[in-house]
């Protein structure tokens, strides 16, 4: 009986060691599993931040230092024309006016007001990056002032707008901001409709269209004009203008019933042009055909008027045939072929 009591002892003690051991077993199996599961998951999140630094310096390219320093050059170009007025000189002067629009301020030492008007330019500079702002002493440049012929006074700024080297708008003394910046915005939408002509984008009429009071105040707009026209820039100073005033007269006598109009475009006042009117009548010469008056000059700025007479034959689908400057008799078989050629034959 002692014997089985043992025996039963030692089979009991057997099998707690057995599951003692199967069971640390178990526990470093799992250990070893949670281990190797940790050390994997730690693998794999190194791995994905390597991909994700790779693909991040694979999209962001590389900027060569000749890159950088053109972005930097174009961005205190930008920066300098926003926030400066070109200074010139008789050195830069002719090079600088060749740009599309061109807005510059003359301006001598005794003017009292003048850096007003710099003010005024440097605030529209940052308005209308697009054109170029600029400043001239005229004490300093006076060789230059003189060949370019214009009229500056010294106590007093003058501004001039000129497009493509050409003086195109302007006034003496200063001007309310508003005003400063409707000239400005007009001299560019006038390039940009010459432009438009002249690349052949738009007609002549499309592109110079207007609307203007005669000496009673009834509006005009040249659009609406049939036929062929004689559209003539003058003024009752101009010594060709009077000259020619007799010949268009005679013209429009002989062609209007064949479809021509004449319209003689003028800057000064109602009444001014009314006396001259009334004198050539009285001298002999009756002006009956169409007078407008374009006394804030917009529409001379917008043709571009630099001298007159300037004289422009439309045709009726309303291209430009041909373009005069000047006056003298001899121009009046010309003027008469161009009309001839240009009007239905008569039947």
């Amino acid at each position: 009986m002692k014997r089985i009591v043992s025996l039963l002892l030692i089979v009991i003690f057997l099998s707690y060691i057995s599951c003692s051991s199967k069971k640390e077993d178990n526990q470093t199996t799992k250990e070893y599993e949670q281990t190797e599961t940790n050390e994997f998951t730690s693998l794999k999140e190194k791995e994905n931040e390597v991909t994700k630094d790779q693909k991040k310096a694979e999209t962001t390219k590389p900027v060569s230092s000749k890159e950088k320093e053109n972005q930097t050059i174009k961005k205190q170009t930008q920066t300098e024309k926003a926030k400066s007025i070109v200074n010139l000189n008789s050195d830069n002067f002719e090079e600088v006016i060749k740009n599309d629009i061109v807005v510059i301020e003359f301006w001598t030492e005794r003017c009292e007001n003048y850096k007003e008007m710099e003010q005024i330019l440097e605030k529209l500079s940052y308005e209308i990056p697009d054109i170029t702002f600029a400043k001239i002493n005229v004490d300093e440049n006076s060789t230059l002032i003189n060949k370019l012929r214009l009229r500056i006074r010294d106590d007093v700024p003058t501004l001039i707008i000129f497009t493509e080297g050409i003086p195109v708008d302007g006034f003496v003394g200063i001007k309310p901001e508003e005003i400063i910046k409707e000239k400005i915005v007009a001299a560019k939408k006038n390039k940009e409709t010459m432009d438009a002509f002249e690349s052949g984008k738009i007609n002549f009429i499309e592109a110079f269209d207007f609307t203007l009071p005669d000496l009673k105040g009834k509006k005009t707009t040249l659009s609406k004009i049939k036929g062929l026209i004689i559209l003539d820039f003058w003024a009752t100073w101009c010594g060709p203008c009077k000259a020619e005033i007799p010949y268009l007269q005679q013209f429009y006598d002989e062609y209007k019933d064949r479809g021509l109009t004449i319209v003689g475009v003028s800057s000064e006042t109602q009444d001014k042009i009314k006396k001259f009117k009334n004198d050539m009548e009285n001298k002999g010469t009756k002006i009956s055909y169409i007078i407008l008056v374009d006394q804030t000059r917009e529409v001379s700025s917008k043709f571009g008027i630099r001298s007159i007479p300037t004289t422009y034959f439309i045709a009726p689908n309303g291209s430009l045939i041909s373009k005069e400057t000047g006056f003298a008799p001899q121009y009046a078989d010309k003027f008469k072929k161009i009309i001839e050629e240009n009007l239905p034959k008569q039947k």
